[in-house]
């Protein structure tokens, strides 16, 4: 019989990765955070326009605060379950000038696109 993956395994004991394994793991640190921050503006741009039109940038930095805490949830949460660090959402730690971009991208996007003041809907 042939050897079993274990949580920890190094990659060369586990043998050749699958495709969703080569789509998760980045080639190139500074190409990922590109392609993120791009995606995340293109977010936060669909939401003002689409979902939140009449907000302010007072709500625009909430849903950025919200958009954080949940984008940490989903990488602790994966780290746990997968049983090794998962840093696809906010950047790896090794790289501290892109992670701290990241997270200044994930609060300030949504207010980059919102109204100075919000609108009255009342």
């Amino acid at each position: 019989m042939g050897h079993l993956p274990h949580v920890g395994d190094a990659p060369e004991r586990v043998g050749r990765p699958g495709v969703a394994a080569h789509a998760l793991e980045p080639r190139s640190e500074a190409a990922s955070a590109v392609v993120t921050i791009v995606v995340l503006f293109a977010t936060a741009w669909a939401y003002m326009r689409c979902f939140a039109g009449h907000c302010g940038v007072t709500h625009a930095l909430g849903v950025g605060i919200a958009w954080l805490v949940m984008s940490i949830v989903v990488e602790i949460a994966l780290a746990t379950r997968l049983g090794h660090g998962w840093f696809s959402l906010l950047g790896s730690p090794a790289h501290p000038l892109l992670r701290n971009l990241m997270l200044f991208v994930w609060i300030f996007a949504p207010a980059l696109f919102a109204r100075r003041e919000a609108a009255d809907v009342y």
